[in-house]
This record gives C-alpha cells, sequence and structure tokens, in this order.
C-alpha cells in the first residue's frame, strides 16, 4: 500500500488559484480532490509530487502548512486596459519568469561587483519624464554609439541593438515559454516585455512570442525604463513617454518627414524603410500633427481587420536547439558565465542552472560558441 503524506488544507485551497488554472482542472485531474481538502484521504508521495509540478511551485511548498508570502506583483505593473492600470494578477507564467530572471540578476550584480570590480551603471535613473523625448532620444544614441536611422542600413535591427545595449551593461532575455518547458508558453497579451533594475545588473527581458517588430519596439520602450530608473512589466499599451522614445528612437520625425514629403500615406512602404509596424508609422504621423485623431483611429481599425485576415502560419518544428538557447540567454550573458565557472569563481552545477543547460548539452553550447 502506498505511503500517504498530508496536505495542508490552506495550500490545498491556494495552488489553483496561484497556479492560475482554477479548481476546475485540479479536481479534473485529481479525483479525490476534495477529500484532500477536507483531510479525509491524503495523497500519495507521487501524487504530491505531480501536484507540485502540475502547480508550477517547488515540491517544498507542498509541506508547508500556510502558503508562503509571495506577492501578486513582485513587480511595478505598467499594463493598461483603456487607460486603467491592469488589476489582473500576473500568471504563474509571468511570476515564474521574473524569479528566474531575478536569480541571474542577483548572481551577475555580485559577480560583476566582487570579481570583476565593476563601478555601478551611471545612466540607470539618470533622467526623468521631464526631459523633451528628442533630447531623451540624443542621449540614448549617444550612449549607444550610433546615429539616427541606424537601423535601416541593419539586416537584423533587433539583434544589433541588443548587442549595443550589452555592451555597456545592460543583460538582455529574450524568451517565449518558460525557461525550456515548451509547455508554458509566455502570452503576448499578457505582456511584452520587463525591466529589472540594479546598478551593475540592469536586465531587460522580451517576450520572444511577440512579433519582429514588436520585439524591436519593445526592447527600445525598455531602455527607456532603465533610463528613467523605473522597474516593471509592459504591454503595448503602457506609458505614453516610453512609446514616444521609442518611436522616435526608430523613426525620427526629421527622417520620417524626408519620407512623408515623398509618399504622403504610404504607410506600408515607410514601415518597411524603417524597419517598424504601420501602427508606429500611424502613430508618429498623429503625433507630429500629419493626420488626425479620426484618421489614426480608422487606419488602426483598418489595419487591425487586415491582420484579423491573414492566416495563421503553422509552426516550423525542430529548430536548433543550441541557436535557440543562444537567442533566449544571448552572447553577453552566457560568456560570463562560462568564464567564471573556468575562473573557479562559479560551481560548474551553478553554472548549468543559471544557463539551464546541464552535462553534455552545456559542453556543446559552449563549443558550438566558442566561449
Amino acid at each position: 500500500m502506498a505511503n500517504r503524506f498530508p496536505v495542508s488544507s490552506e495550500i490545498l485551497n491556494w495552488l489553483p488559484k496561484y497556479s492560475g488554472k482554477g479548481y476546475e482542472a485540479f479536481y479534473t485531474r485529481y479525483p479525490k480532490y476534495d477529500e484532500w481538502v477536507v483531510g479525509s484521504l491524503s495523497p500519495t508521495f507521487n501524487q504530491i509530487t505531480d501536484l507540485a509540478a502540475f502547480s508550477n511551485v517547488p515540491l517544498g511548498y507542498m509541506y508547508l502548512q500556510a502558503p508562503p508570502n509571495i506577492a501578486e506583483k513582485e513587480i511595478a505593473d505598467f499594463r493598461r486596459v483603456n487607460g486603467v492600470e491592469d488589476s489582473t494578477p500576473y500568471s504563474s507564467e509571468l511570476r515564474d519568469t521574473i524569479y528566474d530572471m531575478q536569480i541571474r540578476q542577483d548572481w551577475l550584480s555580485e559577480y560583476r561587483k566582487l570579481n570583476l570590480a565593476m563601478d555601478q551603471i551611471p545612466y540607470i535613473g539618470a533622467f526623468s519624464q521631464d526631459m523633451n523625448v528628442k533630447q531623451l532620444v540624443e542621449k540614448a544614441y549617444s550612449l549607444l554609439g550610433i546615429k539616427k536611422g541606424w537601423q535601416i542600413r541593419e539586416a537584423d535591427p533587433f539583434t544589433y541593438i541588443r548587442s549595443r545595449l550589452e555592451a555597456i551593461g545592460i543583460t538582455v532575455f529574450v524568451n517565449g515559454v518558460v525557461g525550456s518547458n515548451n509547455n508554458r508558453k509566455l502570452l503576448v497579451s499578457e505582456f511584452r516585455g520587463f525591466t529589472l533594475l540594479d546598478s551593475y545588473a540592469p536586465i531587460i527581458f522580451i517576450n520572444g512570442r511577440d512579433s519582429s517588430n514588436g520585439k524591436l519596439f519593445t526592447i527600445i520602450h525598455e531602455f527607456c525604463h532603465v533610463l528613467l530608473g523605473e522597474e516593471g512589466v509592459s504591454d503595448g499599451n503602457s506609458e505614453p513617454y516610453c512609446n514616444r522614445f521609442a518611436a522616435e528612437f526608430l523613426v525620427p520625425e526629421s527622417l520620417f518627414h524626408s519620407r512623408w514629403s515623398e509618399s504622403p500615406q504610404a504607410y506600408e512602404q515607410i514601415a518597411k524603410y524603417f524597419k517598424v509596424s504601420q501602427y508606429v508609422i500611424y502613430r508618429v504621423a498623429l503625433t507630429h500633427g500629419y493626420i488626425t485623431q479620426r484618421q489614426y483611429e480608422f487606419l488602426v481599425k483598418e489595419f487591425e481587420q487586415y491582420l484579423e485576415n491573414i492566416p495563421e502560419r503553422t509552426p516550423r518544428g525542430g529548430g536548433n536547439f543550441y541557436a535557440t538557447a543562444h537567442t533566449r540567454l544571448g552572447e553577453a550573458f552566457s560568456r560570463t558565465v562560462v568564464q567564471a565557472a573556468r575562473a573557479g569563481t562559479l560551481a560548474y552545477r551553478e553554472a548549468y542552472e543559471l544557463l539551464g543547460l546541464r552535462g553534455n548539452t552545456f559542453s556543446k553550447y559552449v563549443n558550438e560558441y566558442g566561449f
């Protein structure tokens, strides 16, 4: 007979809410869940292990008497619904992703400070929204060593600007799932990116399930948060100031005016030239008075209808595991972790955990990219 172990009713009542799956999913998966809750029957060890995995919580939580003190929103929520702060709790996928990034940030901050003797990064929070957006964009260009229209000549603008951000100390992660668990997808409808601040190791996380244009806009939007010293989660409706910053950064008014003068209202053509979405071009045209609010709303509605009628592309299977890992982790963070492990300042076991790669997979990844 299998050994059974009691689980606190408080924990059992908390798990469906914390996981975001709801009671129905739990009662369907565990027919005797109600008996566990009232204490007339206890789950087996295997059931407890499965319950922890199904709830996306550490196994140790199953043996607590009360739920741990986990904030619903550990970092600020910049998301907006019709201009009002979104009160929806973060999903377990978003919470766990934030937690994973905080673990990486804690290690990287200590390593840079103690082992690399780095100074605090001076530009974090050095600016405010009182500054004219164009002036802040010029400051940002100077920090990154780029000029207006930079992306026009780049085959892959996102990868290029990611490398420039990492060159000045910002670590950028990109993922569309929690860790490497393809069953736990990150929804663009919930968030597009977030920023975690630290004086030595600021982090920008980009939702990898977003479009190429969406990711490019979001990484610039999140860079604005770093400059302003703001930590939080963003979606497409977040903070007008950072949206204006990203738009000016990617589509400077002077260059936009030149293109518009050549081809007025050629939105698709102009969007392709600047390598941004048509939404951005509509917003830039509205901001600078080339179109009215009514025209803007009509264009947005028309474009949304166009997008809805495009058949969904069937995802291509397979892919290169190591290329995917490199995209998710980035060159800078991967190289730093590997160098720390080789120098003996980081145990290989910890390096495996930080990169989410183990044993032979870790070795092959290192060899593939020549770290």
